[in-house]
């Protein structure tokens, strides 16, 4: 029995993790195609990071994507650099978003998932 008991233990250790990245991936597919369908167009109510998931709140609308700076030699984190009051815009389907802070543009683009 005390052979067999740390065996189970890794055996449900394992299907924890399993389970827990099938469900993590679904998340994901999840909330790439309602971001990627979705029209949006706003001002920024919220904005938060968890897991690698990078939310925003429009319209009380809540997003969640996976953003990745372009155009730029700079590192801006869409999660620490948009704030409450700016502006973003991405038409449906689109693979950019454009933030603009004070009258200037930046665009990201987005991991897909599919």
């Amino acid at each position: 029995m005390k052979k067999i008991f740390p065996i189970i233990v890794v055996v449900i250790f394992a299907c924890i993790i399993v389970i827990s990245e099938v469900n993590g991936g679904k998340k994901a597919k999840r909330l790439y195609k309602q971001f990627y369908t979705s029209s949006i167009h706003g001002i920024i109510q919220d904005v938060t990071a968890s897991a690698g998931t990078t939310y925003f709140s429009i319209n009380g609308k809540r997003y969640g994507f996976w953003p990745r700076r372009i155009l730029t030699n700079k590192d801006y984190r869409f999660s620490i650099f948009a704030k409450y009051g700016d502006s973003v815009s991405k038409p449906a389907h689109s693979d950019t978003l454009r933030l603009i802070k004070k009258d200037k543009e930046y665009l990201f683009t987005f991991k897909k998932f599919r």
